[in-house]
């Protein structure tokens, strides 16, 4: 690393010295720490723009004065104690832990930040993992690296540039959006064409430019609950009034949705499947919650969750899909699919939102990384995509059948299971007298992937209701893993 140094002009004194000045200061300052190697004598004439023999004089300089000290093949290094009374003011120089506490100034909060703090609050207050679960990504090894390593290089080694020249596109790289609009109207029946498409460098991205764009403060947002608390971490900040909607055994809600006063600006949904129960929204609530919104004037952002991975039954077609007066906007990302190779998000929005949605992403997020759209786009139309989706589905299928089966052979006397059949987890119930913190450390030291469902709540949780994971584990470590998870539960649940 380039070590940024400041060598005072003084007519009388020389180069070399001015450099071992700004060396010593670096060092009694702290940005050059005990033990530290110096940059190599080559490195720093470079980036000096002097001389490699004015370098070596103050090296030298400094070696004399016992601030520097050298090893064969090593090069310079800090000394660990630094000679005299200078060694004394840089062990009392404050260190990062004193800096860190050191009271500084409030600073004024904008509205937005005052209610970014307090949302930040109740996230933490109900939220509790361990980040070693990995809870909601694909396991790594199941990735498809081999062939995304291929197109990467592939589009490295192109000598025709032409693809990669910097044009202004807001909504991201053309072929792509193509790519994507042919493969959602063919798996997801969606309605739509490239120009509709938006592609987004992050997820979260996508939620926080719907927000700014169609919600103002006092708006109400009609949000699943429980559901996915992502969106309503983004839409209270900006002062929009969450109206939690309960659900049932066909989706979201809608007679609960009618009894809204006033109606709600925006319903949040995640059909096929609900994000956390796994229910699947029938097509008949698909069809009432469309004609509600209709009546209303609510738009529907619709968030295809998971819907990869359906192991009973028939896939619907989306809700966008079925809306014929441009109501829903439908937000999707493969992130379920190809991480960790990949985070790119998109939205496909209704044509009367193009002109000012291009406008607003300009201002957010005017460029997305290239080199992962070009690869993106080949990984879709040569088929990669489809086959990975293919493949993975058949092992986690054969995964969830082995966590039910386990967890029923296992757990039946005190662990009941849901009996939906989508996505990468399963929705579980403890009878216990544990506390759920408990039973999570029970189940991490157990070695299975499993999550409250508290921060999916707007208001009381349900006590004991878990998440548990199965597309991390195969089938003869869920075996084993369910088996440890057991005997704890026996031993210390109570």
């Amino acid at each position: 690393m380039e070590l940024v140094l400041h060598l005072e002009y003084k007519p009388s004194v020389p180069l070399f010295r001015r450099l071992s000045d700004a060396l010593r200061k670096a060092i009694v300052d702290g940005r050059l720490s005990p033990g530290q190697r110096l940059p190599s004598v080559r490195d720093l004439s470079s980036s000096l723009r002097i001389s490699r023999a004015t370098v070596l004089r103050s090296l030298e300089d400094l070696h004399s004065q016992g601030y520097l000290e050298s090893s064969p093949r090593s090069g310079a290094h800090v000394r660990r104690t630094l000679p005299g009374e200078l060694g004394g003011i840089r062990a009392s120089y404050p260190d990062e832990r004193a800096l860190r506490s050191h009271q500084v100034a409030p600073v004024g909060l904008s509205v937005y930040g005052a209610r970014l703090l307090e949302n930040d609050a109740s996230e933490r207050a109900t939220a509790f993992l361990y980040p070693e679960t990995n809870y909601g990504g694909p396991p790594l090894d199941l990735a498809p690296l081999k062939q995304w390593k291929d197109l990467l290089v592939r589009h490295c080694r192109k000598r025709d540039l032409c693809e990669q020249e910097y044009i202004l596109e807001p909504f991201g790289y053309p072929p792509l959006r193509q790519a994507v609009a042919a493969f959602l109207r063919q798996s997801r029946a969606v309605r739509c064409t490239a120009e509709q498409i938006m592609v987004f460098s992050s997820r979260q991205a996508r939620l926080s430019i719907l927000a700014r764009v169609l919600l103002d403060p006092g708006d109400h947002v009609a949000v699943e609950n429980p559901g996915f608390p992502g969106f309503r971490h983004v839409a209270a900040p900006y002062g929009a009034i969450i109206d939690p909607v309960p659900i049932d055994g066909e989706g979201i809600s809608v007679e609960s949705l009618r009894r809204l006063r006033p109606a709600p600006k925006l319903v949040y949904v995640t059909p096929s499947p609900h994000d956390p129960t796994g229910v699947v929204m029938s097509l008949a609530r698909r069809k009432e919650l469309l004609a509600w919104a209709h009546s209303t004037a609510t738009l529907v952002l619709e968030d295809d969750f998971d819907c990869e991975y359906c192991y009973e039954g028939q896939l619907l077609p989306s809700l966008q899909g079925i809306d014929y007066g441009n109501i829903v906007i439908y937000r999707r990302c493969f992130w379920k699919v190809l991480f960790p190779v990949l985070r790119l998000g998109f939205l496909v929005i209704p044509k009367q939102l193009v002109p000012i949605m291009s406008l607003a992403k300009a201002k957010v997020e005017r460029d997305v990384p290239l080199l992962e759209q070009l690869a993106l786009t080949d990984f879709i139309n040569e088929g990669h995509l489809e086959r990975h989706i293919l493949r993975i589905s058949k092992v986690y299928d054969a995964r969830r059948q082995a966590m039910v089966k386990a967890l029923t052979r296992y757990c039946a006397s005190f662990i009941s299971i849901s009996k939906a059949s989508s996505g990468m987890h399963l929705i579980i119930w403890i009878h216990s007298t544990l506390s759920d913190e408990e039973l999570h450390a029970l189940a991490f030291e157990a070695g299975i992937s499993m999550l409250t469902t508290g921060p999916y709540y707007v208001g009381q949780p349900r006590r004991g209701e878990f998440m548990i994971s199965f597309a991390q584990h195969d089938e003869l470590e869920i075996e084993a893993t369910v088996k440890q998870l057991a005997r704890l539960l026996n031993q210390r649940g109570g």
